[in-house]
């Protein structure tokens, strides 16, 4: 017994180490100090735009490459918190797999929502995907409530032939 509580505790310890992580570098900015313009002398003005151009890029590609890290980071979190939560529901040994399934739907759909909150370039795209998890969240919720109310039913339909 005093083992498994071992385990869980390391467990948790590190969830929340790639939680704190995780936030820690995700609120990280760019440094958008080099990307100042240097003034503009009568020499210059032919290379303006080029080096315009250029700048523009560097600062878009560091962008994407902060998006992709921060996409990284949540499906690690994403895949490690769906492994520690499962892992403590089996342990339970009360849970059924439908309650499993529930959890693990709902894991996924949250940390979907935040990566697409990342990725998304425009609120249309946004909203029309947040509507879809939406959805998703709430068959997996009315499913499993209406599940247990059966249950519930049947139980008492039971205790009541006896």
């Amino acid at each position: 017994m005093q083992i498994n509580r071992m385990k869980c505790a390391t467990i948790l310890a590190f969830s929340l180490l790639l939680i704190l992580s995780g936030s820690a570098l995700s609120e990280s900015e760019l440094d958008i100090t080099k990307y100042d313009n240097p003034p503009v002398t009568q020499g210059a003005q032919s290379n303006l735009l080029e080096e315009a151009d250029k700048r523009s890029l560097e600062y878009r590609l560091a962008q994407e490459n902060y998006i992709f890290m921060e996409v990284m980071i949540l499906a690690v979190m994403a895949v490690s918190s769906l492994i520690i939560v499962l892992t403590f529901m089996k342990m339970n040994g009360t849970c059924k797999p439908r309650d499993m399934m529930v959890t693990a739907g709902l894991i996924l759909i949250i940390f979907s929502t935040i990566i697409l909150v990342l990725v998304a370039d425009s609120q249309e795209q946004i909203s029309a995907a947040i509507g879809v998890l939406g959805a998703i969240a709430g068959y997996l919720f009315g499913s499993a409530a209406s599940r247990r109310s059966e249950e519930k039913v049947e139980s008492s339909q039971r205790q009541e032939a006896k």
